[in-house]
């Protein structure tokens, strides 16, 4: 079946009791088969228990997999918590940590040699063209992971209250999904979404014409989470 993902990044924000808050509220409503929830908190909220109606996803991982590299984790670590998938690349981590296309690809090595579903962000089309080939490609060869999901997400719309407009969104996915048309490869569990604020007003139009949405700031204000839910 072809999910529709609804991805929360919830960056350097929240804690136990939002967490317990959110798992509480999930428990009385019941999502929709088409929809599949993952939620991204911090670091030291992987390994929780008991939830109810989501998946739990890391927002980043070293490029190593083990080593003397102070502070890193692991997707190796990763995958023995209860995360299964892995946000690589995020503008953010580009911007701020200086991230390369060459060392995201060596940490989506990680997380799918260790079997965790990578989430790699990626800016316009025309400004990571290479990158994305790349990164498909590398996707193809790996026979350990069953899915790849492409989060597009300009750079200018992350955290600015400003999403993309729709024909813009609409043309990067597709421009995406013919890099694996054109080479006849099999797309069935390569997933193209947008993330770039994504809130409760726009999210119904985006996912209409995406295979789901990458939320940041809508998914750490309790009342917007709980309209998107609604709506999901």
């Amino acid at each position: 079946m072809n999910y529709k993902f609804i991805i929360c990044n919830w960056k350097m924000n929240c804690d136990q009791e939002y967490f317990n808050q959110i798992n509480s509220i999930l428990s009385n409503y019941t999502i929709k088969k088409e929809y599949k929830l993952i939620i991204c908190p911090p670091l030291t909220l992987l390994n929780q228990e008991n939830i109810i109606n989501f998946e739990i996803g890391a927002q980043n991982c070293a490029s190593e997999e083990f080593g003397s590299y102070t502070g890193e984790v692991s997707a190796r670590m990763i995958s023995q918590s209860n995360a299964r998938y892995v946000i690589i690349g995020h503008s953010e981590r580009r911007k701020y940590f200086n991230e390369k296309p060459e060392l995201i690809l060596k940490k989506m090595d990680q997380v799918m040699d260790n079997n965790l579903t990578p989430i790699v962000c990626v800016k316009r089309f025309y400004e990571d063209k290479e990158y994305i080939k790349n990164l498909i490609f590398n996707f193809i060869s790996n026979v350990k992971t069953k899915n790849l999901l492409i989060a597009y997400e300009p750079e200018e719309s992350i955290g600015s209250g400003i999403p993309d407009n729709l024909y813009s969104i609409q043309e990067n996915i597709e421009s995406i999904k013919d890099i694996y048309r054109n080479h006849n490869l099999n797309d069935k569990n390569i997933f193209v979404i947008y993330g770039g604020s994504v809130d409760k007003n726009n999210i119904k139009e985006i996912i209409s014409i995406s295979d789901g949405v990458l939320i940041g700031k809508a998914s750490i204000n309790l009342e917007q989470f709980i309209q998107i839910i609604k709506i999901i």
